[in-house]
């Protein structure tokens, strides 16, 4: 029965919606293995919602699913449009793989994923005006922090539930970025911002302590793109 149903999941195309696409095709052409990790340089990013805690406070669970789905909805899209794959939902955040399972150049990546992060940022405004003007009293913004460094990447998890993640010292340092980072702002590691540094207006912040760091992990504000329509 479950051979049937998992048959029908990728007849009929839903099998993607369960996974981020490019792991489900990359599973389908059997390009991807269960069994097997790589170790990669790719690019993350993590991204969360502020004000979201205060904002379930005022709202009724059905109408703050509703919220919650709209953003991750529209967070996800941008995402995978700058070719980010989606490792999981965290809450209200979301954290996204640039360079795995689908490889590309680590410049290349670097800026999808800067991209990204200024697209959600515009995406998200939007999002907040739209559910103020329904009569919600939304304050969203979303923060970001962007790192680029090697991880191990591959499926993991056990016979219950298994799923296509990027693990790492590099993982730890995106999301840490992240939760430094104030409203509004894309906070970048070092490495991701001099990957994209002549593409970006940019300026350095406080130096970040992490554990298992030997020393401070630099960071860097992304202001602005310089030239946000280049590829």
């Amino acid at each position: 029965r479950v051979e049937e149903q998992m048959a029908e999941l990728v007849r009929t195309g839903e099998l993607k919606r369960f996974m981020p696409h490019q792991v489900a095709e990359s599973l389908l052409a059997g390009s991807l293995q269960a069994s097997e990790f790589e170790r990669r340089k790719v690019t993350l990013l993590f991204a969360d919602m502020v004000g979201f805690t205060d904002l379930s406070d005022s709202l009724e669970p059905e109408e703050l699913a509703d919220v919650l789905n709209e953003y991750l909805r529209e967070m996800t899209s941008v995402a995978v449009a700058q070719g980010g794959t989606l490792d999981n939902y965290i809450g209200d955040g979301l954290m996204v793989l640039f360079g795995a399972p689908q490889q590309a150049e680590e410049q290349v990546q670097a800026w999808s994923a800067i991209r990204a992060a200024f697209g959600m940022k515009a995406r998200s405004d939007e999002l907040a005006s739209d559910i103020r003007s329904r009569g919600i009293p939304a304050d969203l913004r979303i923060r970001v922090g962007v790192n680029t460094g090697h991880c191990t990447v591959g499926v993991f998890g056990s016979d219950v539930l298994r799923a296509y993640k990027a693990v790492g010292f590099a993982v730890n340092v995106a999301s840490r970025l992240q939760t430094a980072a104030d409203p509004g702002m894309v906070l970048a590691g070092f490495r991701t911002y001099a990957l994209v540094k002549e593409r970006v207006r940019a300026s350095p912040r406080d130096a970040l302590s992490l554990k298992g760091a030997a020393r401070p992990v630099e960071a860097w504000e992304i202001l602005e793109l310089v030239d946000p329509a280049a590829g």
